[in-house]
């Protein structure tokens, strides 16, 4: 299990960048996640760098992740806690779950764009959690979780805008016993 706890507000945009309004990406219960796609491009650009360091053995990244063989680590999306989402359930807190969420205005500028204002949608802080687990007929070396730990100081924000300062977090890998 990944777990991922938000230190500041934090927004993955269904289409971010391209519209006036960018909401966040929501699971059927209408709470937001991270999609599987981004939280597994983001562990393989950290053990990527892991081992360009030199903190993971050469070829970790595609021990772990290659593409034309298949990825020997099955990701999930990233999804508010169960015991939170359990709470969130409960009818009478319809005012916590609006909650979650704010909308922010930001001032969009650069060398090919006018100043133009832009309403995004970020979710405040909170942990959320990811299975992870293995393909099947997957070889991934013995020790996966340790290397995959050593690459997790290595991302120091998800989703979308880290530039700005949103998504800065902090990850942890639980391994059942």
């Amino acid at each position: 299990m990944m777990e991922i706890e938000f230190l500041d507000f934090w927004h993955c945009g269904q289409n971010p960048g391209d519209r006036p309004e960018s909401p966040v990406v929501r699971d059927e219960a209408d709470l937001p996640l991270i999609p599987s796609t981004s939280l597994q491009g983001a562990l393989c650009q950290a053990v990527a760098e892991a081992e360009e360091f030199g903190h993971v053995p050469e070829g970790t990244r595609a021990r772990l992740f290659e593409v034309s063989t298949g990825s020997a680590l099955r990701v999930g999306d990233a999804r508010i806690t169960t015991a939170l989402r359990e709470w969130l359930a409960m009818p009478e807190q319809e005012t916590c779950r609006r909650a979650l969420s704010r909308e922010w205005t930001l001032i969009a500028s650069g060398k090919d764009r006018a100043r133009t204002r832009r309403r995004i949608e970020v979710i405040i802080p909170m942990e959320l959690e990811a299975q992870i687990s293995l393909s099947e007929d997957a070889q991934p070396p013995e020790n996966w979780h340790e290397l995959l730990t050593k690459a997790l100081p290595l991302i120091g924000a998800i989703g979308g805008l880290r530039s700005r300062g949103l998504g800065r977090c902090r990850m942890n890998l639980r391994i059942p016993a």
